[in-house]
């Protein structure tokens, strides 16, 4: 495994967790 691709990895997750979060706080307003 390359470091490139844990990167990726990385950034895959933290995306999904963000746009979650997102729509999270958007449905409490």
């Amino acid at each position: 495994m390359k470091e490139n691709d844990l990167s990726d990895l990385f950034e895959m997750m933290i995306r999904s967790f963000w746009m979650r979060f997102k729509i999270t706080q958007n449905a409490e307003t």
